[in-house]
């Protein structure tokens, strides 16, 4: 049987941009609400959800690194905060990032190069 585990392929920002992510979300989330952090919630933008088998997870690593090694550096703009109510009705808050077309075309490159190893469902098969 092969395990399949279910991926997240993230845009991480610079520090100095995630800090200033984790303080807003501090200063505007009560305390019991999932503020970002800088350990375990993690300020990001997704690229790419899906589900691959474990033992491809090295090839998706590789070809994640590769695109990396691609990447020029480009700016984030963000015009407001978003707020999002999850199933389980808890409150999520973000800065909604305007799309770029170098945000749109690492998307595409991600999705392109990790398209392959996406399996249908997280079941196993």
């Amino acid at each position: 049987m092969n395990n399949i585990l279910a991926i997240d392929v993230v845009l991480l920002p610079d520090e100095t941009t995630a800090d200033l992510a984790v303080k807003l979300s501090a200063s505007i989330l009560p305390p019991k609400l999932f503020a970002l952090s800088t350990t375990d919630r993690l300020p990001h933008i997704s690229l790419l959800h899906g589900f691959i088998r474990e033992q491809d997870q090295a090839q998706i690593h590789e070809q994640l690194k590769i695109t990396a090694s691609e990447l020029s550096r480009f700016a984030l703009i963000s015009s407001e905060i978003e707020r999002y109510v999850d199933p389980n009705s808890v409150m999520w808050l973000g800065l909604k990032i305007f799309p770029t077309e170098a945000i749109r075309a690492l998307q595409a490159t991600v999705i392109d190069r990790v398209r392959r190893y996406l399996q249908p469902t997280g079941d196993p098969q």
